[in-house]
């Protein structure tokens, strides 16, 4: 059976290393034989504004169903973004609080403080580049994006393992760095496509 995996790119502009990666990736999976659905931030139109917190749900927008029925279809779940004010593009960050809903990703017990991890069964690869070079990063603040995807959103789901790959610095790569980026994520991608 092939693997079935959802290529979510969360940088809004096309030319990106985001893009760039994720179509490596892509290419890597599939000479596995691995079924890939994608989708770009910068093509899906929704509210990304939860208005009402979970008082009250909105109705989802077409795009937003589809990519929760590609993370249900999904056995595995391939992230790709930029990280920006140490965090994801406001876009990507609208969707998850949009579409991550309760009784989708998760749902909390009623008399008890813990909750049911409704995407359970999917792993994830997060490819996350920055301008911040990695030592950096740890030093100054101990990887909270990193620890944020991993911890507060993909695993508080389900989904584990989780992967993060992150790769910088964007702004000073060279076109040799880009190439040698571009053939890690083909070979992340390979062992995604094998699972």
């Amino acid at each position: 059976m092939s693997a079935k995996i959802f290529s979510w790119v969360g940088h809004p502009a096309e030319t990106s290393v985001s893009h760039m990666m994720a179509d490596a990736y892509e290419r890597g999976a599939r000479e596995q034989g691995a079924e890939i659905r994608r989708m770009n931030i910068n093509d899906m139109e929704f509210d990304p504004n939860l208005a009402d917190g979970y008082n009250t749900i909105q109705p989802l927008e077409n795009d937003l169903e589809i990519w929760q029925d590609n993370m249900v279809w999904a056995d595995h779940v391939a992230w790709f973004y930029p990280m920006w004010w140490g965090s994801m593009p406001a876009k990507m960050k609208g969707a998850l609080d949009r579409a991550l809903l309760p009784g989708f990703g998760f749902k909390y017990h009623d008399n008890d403080p813990f909750w049911d991890r409704l995407l359970k069964g999917r792993s994830a690869d997060v490819f996350m580049t920055a301008d911040t070079p990695s030592w950096f990063d740890w030093l100054t603040s101990q990887s909270p994006a990193r620890r944020h995807v991993k911890k507060k959103v993909l695993e508080f789901v389900g989904i584990k393992p989780v992967e993060t790959h992150y790769f910088a610095a964007v702004r000073t790569a060279n076109e040799d760095t880009l190439k040698k980026w571009k053939r890690r994520a083909h070979v992340i991608g390979a062992d995604a496509g094998r699972r």
